[in-house]
């Protein structure tokens, strides 16, 4: 299904229920949120970058300098041969109240929010390079382009942008017709992803015997 043609959709599903108001760049907001989500749950988007460390920087905004980011699967610090582990601020106060201010390798990631990634320990003077594992947003959608979420329903970013809709103008009730089949549809959709991962498991292994 092209973007245009989800579009037209969506306002149709708009007008249906009494919500004929919504601009076309509204409509196309709602269309992107529901293809980036879907993209997120279902389709394994993946990118890697080499991450070069800063002096005295410990918030690092991954949003802005990594091509597409969404949000953070695994860092690797080619340092010290190891993989950095993930743990809330929380943990890091209860080390230490100016954890911050640490110094070292970073052995620990944490979340600041959906731009920031902070490490921890850091580097006065640092040196070295962390390989960044992340999830990808899929690509800002234009008229012309197909939306393709692995092969399930072609509705499924319709219905999301559809709720999406009517949930701002408060209107739950209608809003919730369309949330159900858009979560049934995702469900549908990590099934076939896990089937279709055990497929490739077993075909590796099989490779490998």
């Amino acid at each position: 299904m092209l973007q245009s043609e989800a579009a037209s959709r969506v306002q149709s599903n708009l007008a249906s229920a009494g919500a004929a108001f919504f601009t076309v760049d509204n409509v196309s907001e709602a269309i992107q949120d529901g293809y980036d989500e879907s993209i997120s749950l279902l389709t394994p988007l993946a990118g890697s970058d080499t991450v070069t460390l800063s002096d005295n920087l410990v918030y690092y905004d991954f949003y802005n300098s990594l091509g597409n980011y969404l949000y953070v699967l695994a860092i690797y610090n080619n340092t010290t041969k190891r993989w950095l582990d993930y743990r809330s601020i929380k943990w890091l106060e209860d080390q230490r109240r100016d954890w911050e201010l640490t110094e070292g390798q970073p052995s620990v990631f944490t979340l600041l929010d959906y731009k920031y990634v902070g490490l921890w320990p850091t580097l006065t003077t640092a040196t070295g390079t962390l390989d960044v594992f992340y999830k990808k947003k899929g690509k800002q959608l234009v008229a012309a382009d197909t939306i393709d979420v692995l092969d399930l329903e072609p509705d499924l970013v319709e219905w999301y942008a559809t709720a999406d809709c009517l949930e701002q103008i408060e209107e739950v009730e209608k809003a919730q017709y369309y949330w159900d089949k858009y979560v049934a549809a995702v469900k549908t959709g990590q099934k076939l992803m896990l089937a279709r991962a055990g497929k490739d498991l077993a075909y590796q292994l099989a490779q490998k015997i």
